[in-house]
């Protein structure tokens, strides 16, 4: 057989029972296939491909409609502790109904983030990559006319949670004779944060990590889920984007010690901040043309011009959980036990790694 040899089958007479979904839920199977990279050379290791449709009420009430298309689940990476959901191409659940007179809304999100083996990300559409982090996010809702509407949504990954975030845009109740409501209330929680240094100064809670949750959208709300399952991969401190448009007229914007609006704008995406009004990061080249460290109210960053392997070059930006070792460190990390100096360098930046 030749390489991608697959099957697809007939979907015709799948219920919902014959994969363990209770038969009151509206889930219908549209297409389901088996497909080998190599058949001839491991014919254990193939992909299962599935997309499926819900769409329906739930006890007569409440409204269920979306789909999953082409979801790839490669069996074969359990062995090696890996997640066997290769690929998703799209995933959306969504309901709405009426209960004792408060309404309610759900959505459900589901999506697939590759890696390379330095846990950087790739593109969704990448057939080359060493890992995959799957991640749901789970939006609820209610109102009750003329009293309150709130919202929640939470995210997760197979590893845990990722964070919370609740809203309110009317009101909230707080005393009836008054009116006093809360109204535009929101806030949120990052599970396996940076810890949050003790302020030593008043001016340092205007630091970006003392600073209150943004309104954020449904699109904002999958973004930053996205880009925080990135960091865990690579490390809560560690590959933060790439940005290849216009890596020669960065750089060189770099090596003069300026921030260029492309990168301001890759770092704000990426929920950082190295700029304010009237202020921004400081640029030290390490390297000319090639590594840069950024400073910015006390967070620091490190980007890096590499060439990847279709030979064009890109700036790739990290974070740093402290400032560059000097050289008198050298020794700290050449022998089997953690030195004091060097543990004193991490409790710095919020970490106990003992001694």
């Amino acid at each position: 057989t030749l390489p991608g040899f697959g099957v697809s089958l007939d979907t015709s007479n799948l219920t919902a029972s014959l994969f363990g979904v209770p038969s009151f839920l509206p889930f219908n199977v549209t297409s389901l296939g088996v497909s080998w990279p190599d058949f001839a050379a491991s014919p254990g290791d193939f992909v299962v491909s599935v997309s499926a449709s819900v769409e329906g009420k739930l006890g007569g009430v409440i409204a269920i409609s979306g789909s999953v298309t082409d979801l790839q689940v490669q069996p074969s990476r359990l062995a090696s502790a890996q997640s066997p959901i290769v690929g998703l191409g799209g995933f959306s659940v969504s309901a709405s109904g009426e209960v004792g007179g408060a309404g309610l809304t759900g959505a459900l999100i589901l999506g697939v983030i590759k890696f390379d083996e330095d846990g950087v990300r790739l593109d969704d559409t990448a057939l080359d990559y060493a890992d995959t982090t799957l991640f749901v996010g789970i939006k609820a809702g209610f109102s009750i006319p003329g009293v309150a509407g709130l919202t929640i949504k939470f995210a997760f990954t197979e590893s845990g949670p990722l964070s919370a975030y609740l809203s309110s845009e009317g009101g909230i109740l707080i005393e009836p004779i008054s009116g006093l409501s809360l109204g535009n209330f929101r806030g949120g929680i990052t599970f396996n944060a940076k810890p949050l240094a003790t302020p030593t100064d008043p001016d340092q809670l205007d630091q970006p990590d003392y600073q209150p949750t943004t309104s954020l959208t449904d699109t904002q709300w999958r973004l930053q889920t996205e880009q925080q399952v990135a960091n865990i991969a690579a490390g809560s401190t560690g590959y933060l984007f790439g940005l290849k448009p216009g890596v020669a007229a960065n750089s060189a914007a770099l090596d003069a010690g300026n921030v260029p609006a492309a990168l301001d704008a890759a770092f704000a995406a990426a929920g950082k901040v190295v700029s304010r009004v009237g202020e921004t990061a400081t640029v030290t080249p390490i390297t000319a043309g090639s590594v840069w460290r950024l400073t910015f109210r006390g967070s620091q960053y490190i980007i890096r011009r590499v060439t990847g392997e279709d030979g064009t070059d890109s700036l790739r930006a990290f974070g740093l959980l402290f400032a560059p070792l000097t050289s008198s460190f050298a020794g700290d990390l050449a022998g089997s036990a953690v030195t004091p100096a060097l543990a004193s360098a991490f409790a710095a930046g919020g970490y106990d790694i003992g001694t």
